[in-house]
């Protein structure tokens, strides 16, 4: 079986695999990423940036649409339904956001997964060393101390290994 050599393999293409391949391809390495997933996310499930968050995105300059379409929440509000059961609900609780934390984004970013994951994409794909989308790889099988791996993609076997 033939292998493609690689400086990193990433395995998981969400926002955080994406934020190590931009970094990493940004570093001239030479990557591919993995995902046990076929689809792209649809649903969110961390529609959230926090401030810290934020300010790395910022200081890679991937955060202008970001910051220009996000919603910006300054406080959290918590309630509760009253114990009689009258549908009457009550404020529990205010916070700021992002109290004790000094940043010049000083909120959260209410904004999709799906949306930061494809900003990211599109970085990688526009970038000097273009990085090919995530393949979908079910299994993945470490043959370590080889430092190779092989994925199953659509029933044919690839594998990966390091570059010496």
């Amino acid at each position: 079986m033939p292998s493609t050599k690689v400086d990193a393999l990433i395995i998981g293409a969400g926002p955080a695999g994406l934020m190590c391949a931009y970094n990493l391809s940004q570093a001239g390495l030479h990557i591919r990423i993995v995902d046990r997933k076929a689809e792209r996310l649809q649903k969110g499930q961390a529609d959230v940036l926090q401030a810290r968050g934020l300010e790395i995105i910022d200081s890679l300059g991937l955060s202008s649409q970001i910051l220009k379409e996000a919603q910006r929440a300054v406080h959290i509000a918590t309630y509760a339904s009253s114990p009689s059961g009258n549908g009457e609900i009550s404020l529990v609780s205010r916070k700021s956001t992002v109290q004790g934390v000094e940043s010049n984004m000083a909120f959260m970013a209410l904004y999709p997964q799906s949306s930061v994951e494809g900003i990211l994409r599109e970085a990688l794909a526009s970038g000097e060393k273009r990085i090919p989308s995530a393949t979908f790889a079910p299994q993945f099988q470490s043959l370590s101390p080889a430092h190779k791996v092989e994925v199953e993609q659509a029933g044919r076997q690839r594998r990966y290994e390091r570059n010496t």
